[in-house]
C-alpha cells in the first residue's frame, strides 16, 4: 500500500493515478497484501473505483476525490477460485 503524502491510508487507498494530456492513465503496483487465490486477502469481487481527482492524503474519509468516473469488479477469467 503506498503512503507517501498520506497520513492514514488504509488498505483501499492504491494511490493515485498518472494520468496524461490524451486522458489515458498508468499506474503499477507490486504487494504482498493482495492476491487473486482464494482466502481473506483476495480481491476477486470487489469493486475498483477511479475518482476524477488526487486524493489529498488528508481529508478523510474521501479525500476530496471528487465523483467515480470509472468502477468496474475484479474477476478472473478462465477460472474457478475454491476457498
Amino acid at each position: 500500500m503506498p503512503t507517501e503524502g498520506f497520513t492514514q491510508a488504509h488498505v483501499g487507498d492504491f494511490g493515485n493515478l498518472d494520468v496524461d494530456g490524451s486522458g489515458n492513465a498508468t499506474f503499477q503496483l507490486t504487494t504482498d497484501s493482495l492476491t487473486v487465490a482464494a482466502g481473506r486477502d483476495s480481491i476477486v469481487g470487489l469493486a475498483l473505483v477511479i475518482h476524477e481527482r488526487k486524493d489529498d492524503g488528508k481529508t478523510q474519509p474521501t479525500g476530496r476525490v471528487g465523483r467515480a468516473v470509472a468502477c468496474g469488479v475484479i474477476k478472473l477469467q478462465g477460472a474457478a477460485l475454491t476457498e
